[in-house]
């Protein structure tokens, strides 16, 4: 306000505002994928946001406006409430654990909300329990359509430590101890005074989200404070034959979500299960189990599509996972070169000022410089994930339609060097990615990811599997001695006699859980 003061200067006759205070909810109609297409079956209830927190010197959330009357209030369900109690969670989370994986980070907020005294959100965990093979430790790995079995993974894990290791206050300490994911679950468990690892209880974790009982297993297979045979139960696929010829996981198809949405996803995700029943034995066939596992994990990679179907191949990111680095790499010899100049196609639609398209050179093969050209920033959202911010310049946000970029490697005239396309994403969201064609080196195509190709895609990384065998007798009941956990550190394959496990008119449980994913597995019951 500029000149005189007169009636129109001052504040408002009971503002809000507190001079003392620094928190803000801020309540408004969020515009997420619902607000642009009333069809889409999901809605962001609220969130909380760094990069805002940081702007604006103000510990804010924010929490949608849509039909308020009828999700506020005793008898709604109190979901914006609730949705509060969530959102500062992650707040207070940000200050004392920053560089949390997700998987936690949303755990301690759903645990939070009945914490606080609001309804348990049953429907996440139904999510998650008809989808047991989505990641316990990779947000959005099965995508948006079954992102509530991820908030119903994490809300089970979450109650699951607390009922078994020390409360609200377990939690509460892992938040403290600023050590991220499996790292601090580990950590927080030593710190109470626990033998355990994480491994050790999502083993038992895992059995307790199938058969929840408290007659074996001295407690460990159920949960304390709350009673899972309350919902629909966890998806089993049944296998009713006293013998059969070896199978894959992915033969059981995609995985459906709880409102039998696709996700495309047939491999089980790392810290994900598969439930098997073997029904249909017989004594009399000495029936053996066999289980090979893959050795090696397949996690999101360079492909070649053909994004327009016109029939050429180009080289595409994929969307990949929360937290991924994908990597496409060839080698140049520009010893007898004068001039260097690297050129290629590209479209993307990368979430800008968070995730980033890379195009890096190394001289000695470990490290790796981040060119830079008109088309690269280095700027970036307060809070972009360190390791992405360390790699900067880089290609963010949308291509407008396939574009020529070139990169000067001039500098490199003389070496063999080292060339990559990196796509790296950090803990959250994620757009469609990038896509490159026809590469060239001084307008002489070296990959067009059809009849000339020179790019690699790195070696996958191995993984390991745990194997789970339940016999359960005629009237359900379960006994130590039909029980047995097959940890395979590597070789990834065994095979055992069925027979100790069996009972008259009585069926095997299989749990089958990779470490590190997505993974496939074969298995059969041969006759002995």
């Amino acid at each position: 306000y500029f000149g005189t003061p007169n009636e129109h200067y001052g504040d408002p006759e009971g503002y809000y505002y507190n001079s003392d205070g620094r928190n803000v909810l801020l309540i408004s109609n969020i515009r997420d994928e619902l607000y642009y297409d009333r069809t889409y079956p999901y809605y962001t209830v609220g969130y909380y946001s760094p990069s805002i927190e940081t702007e604006f010197d103000r510990n804010i959330i924010t929490i949608d406006s849509l039909r308020w009357e009828t999700r506020t209030g005793e008898g709604t369900g109190q979901v914006y409430e609730a949705t509060t109690a969530h959102e500062y969670q992650h707040l207070i989370h940000d200050d004392y654990n920053p560089e949390d994986d997700d998987f936690m980070n949303e755990g301690c907020s759903m645990y939070s909300e009945s914490l606080c005294g609001y309804p348990l959100a049953w429907g996440d965990i139904e999510a998650y329990l008809a989808t047991p093979d989505n990641s316990l430790v990779e947000w959005a790995d099965q995508g948006d359509y079954n992102i509530l079995a991820d908030y119903g993974c994490s809300l089970l894990w979450s109650i699951y430590l607390s009922d078994h290791y020390g409360g609200a206050a377990f939690l509460s300490k892992f938040v403290e101890l600023g050590l991220p994911g499996i790292e601090g679950i580990t950590a927080t468990l030593a710190s109470f005074g626990y033998t355990e690892t994480f491994d050790d209880v999502y083993h038992d974790w895992r059995i307790a989200n199938l058969i929840h009982t408290d007659l074996f297993g001295a407690g460990a297979y159920n949960y304390v404070s709350l009673d899972l045979g309350d919902t629909d139960p966890t998806r089993v696929y049944d296998v009713n034959r006293p013998w059969f010829p070896e199978r894959l996981g992915i033969d059981f198809g995609t995985t459906k979500s709880y409102i039998q949405d696709d996700t495309g996803i047939s491999m089980v995700s790392s810290y994900g299960s598969d439930y098997i029943n073997l029904g249909g034995l017989k004594d009399k066939f000495n029936p053996i189990f066999k289980f090979n596992g893959d050795d090696y994990a397949t996690p999101p990679s360079w492909i070649k599509e053909d994004m327009n179907g016109d029939g050429d191949l180009e080289w595409y990111s994929t969307p990949a996972f929360s937290e991924s680095d994908v990597i496409l790499e060839t080698s140049l010899d520009l010893t007898s070169y004068e001039s260097a100049i690297l050129s290629f196609e590209t479209f993307y639609n990368i979430e800008a000022l968070w995730d980033y398209g890379f195009v890096q050179v190394s001289s000695d093969g470990i490290n790796w410089v981040s060119l830079s050209n008109d088309y690269t920033i280095i700027q970036h959202d307060p809070d972009a994930y360190p390791e992405i911010v360390d790699n900067l310049p880089g290609l963010t946000g949308v291509s407008d339609g396939w574009i020529s970029m070139i990169f000067d490697l001039n500098s490199y005239i003389g070496d063999e060097i080292g060339l990559r396309f990196r796509y790296m994403t950090d803990w959250a969201f994620q757009e469609p990615g990038w896509w490159i064609d026809d590469v060239s080196l001084n307008g002489v195509v070296i990959d067009n990811a059809d009849d000339v190709s020179t790019f690699i895609l790195p070696p996958p990384p191995p993984t390991e599997f745990m194997v789970t065998i339940i016999g359960v007798d005629s009237t359900g009941a379960y006994s130590d001695d039909r029980f047995t956990t097959f940890n395979l550190d590597g070789l990834n394959e065994f095979s055992t006699p069925l027979a100790t496990y069996m009972t008259l008119d009585g069926y095997v449980l299989l749990i089958i859980s990779p470490l590190l994913g997505p993974a496939d597995y074969a298995f059969e019951v041969e006759r002995g």
